[in-house]
């Protein structure tokens, strides 16, 4: 069984969502802090929770955190409803705000159906194209670089980018949606 326990405070993901050739952009909620009324991609902290194993008699308490995809998965689903096909592709790191790592993927959909969660996001936008992206104002800085590179991976430039999400974590299997 899991316990939340708190966020990372030095790591966070943000993902982009594919469906079919096209790539999801989010409108940060008036209240967020830092990015209020940003156009973004999904993302967030990652997450540490306790895990509680019965083995027999004893109980074995671990403090464990989830993986960077399990993250990614996980905000996606949170701040827009979507959920993953389970293919994936990492996409690059980078210092976020100065004082964190973060990684971000591209993310396969099963739909283009979302649901946006209120608290965290204001609109949303479909968008196939980096000229679509760009008239989305005010952005977050650096948002049309990730989503470039996305275009240049899915144009064949590169060998075919999408991998399971299961490989592409080392630490531990595929975060399961359904848990």
């Amino acid at each position: 069984m899991r316990r939340y326990l708190g966020e990372a405070s030095g790591v966070t993901v943000t993902a982009t969502p594919h469906y079919f050739g096209r790539f999801l952009v989010i409108r940060r909620a008036r209240d967020d802090s830092r990015f209020g009324g940003h156009w973004a991609f999904p993302g967030g902290r990652v997450h540490y929770f306790e895990q509680n194993d019965r083995f027999g008699d004893s109980d074995d308490r671990r403090v464990l955190c989830e993986t960077l995809t399990e993250a990614a998965v996980r905000e996606v689903r949170e701040e827009t409803g979507l959920r993953t096909s389970g293919l994936a592709f990492y996409t690059d790191s980078y210092d976020s705000l100065g004082n964190r790592a973060a990684a971000h993927f591209c993310i396969d959909v099963e739909d283009d159906h979302v649901l946006v969660d209120s608290d965290e996001v204001m609109d949303y936008r479909w968008v196939s194209t980096q000229e679509e992206l760009l008239k989305l104002t005010p952005r977050i800085a650096g948002i049309e670089y990730h989503l470039e590179y996305i275009f240049d991976e899915l144009s064949g430039r590169h060998t075919g980018p999408f991998r399971p999400l299961s490989i592409l974590d080392l630490t531990r299997a595929v975060y399961s949606e359904h848990s």
